[in-house]
């Protein structure tokens, strides 16, 4: 998960937005995945991401006709920035150690004023922030 950003154990791979109907329609497939791998295809709202993060995916590999693309890291930990779920602090943790302070400072002025606008989200986010580095959440 996150390759070198993040490693823990999984039951997912989440696919922005939705999972393509030709892959929903693929239900032995699908089974086959849970009962090999223990690994389910689910999918999230691309507006838990930062805005802009369609710019910033990195291509993973081609899978047979499947192009994988993985989003930024950074856009994922500042998702989880504005996140009240446990699992995702505990995410946040590590994933702040790894990422460079000074862009987890400037990113979220100007990728994610849509999540500071919502009264509950910025408080998830100072929360998180204070949490992670003992000072209130940068303006």
């Amino acid at each position: 998960m996150l390759f070198d950003h993040l490693s823990r154990r999984t039951e997912v791979i989440d696919v922005v937005d939705e999972i393509p109907p030709a892959i929903r329609a693929e239900h032995a497939l699908l089974n086959s995945l849970v009962q090999r791998y223990d690994l389910r295809l689910t999918h999230f709202q691309s507006h838990y991401l930062p805005s802009g993060w369609e710019t910033r995916v990195r291509h993973l590999d081609r899978f047979g006709r499947l192009d994988v693309f993985i989003v930024d890291a950074m856009d994922i930990t500042l998702g989880k920035l504005f996140s009240r779920r446990e699992k995702d602090r505990y995410d946040l943790r590590v994933l702040a150690t790894k990422s460079d302070r000074t862009e987890l400072v400037e990113r979220p002025g100007r990728d994610t004023q849509r999540f500071l606008a919502d009264p509950q989200l910025r408080a998830n986010a100072e929360q998180n922030w204070y949490i992670l580095f003992g000072e209130p959440l940068p303006a």
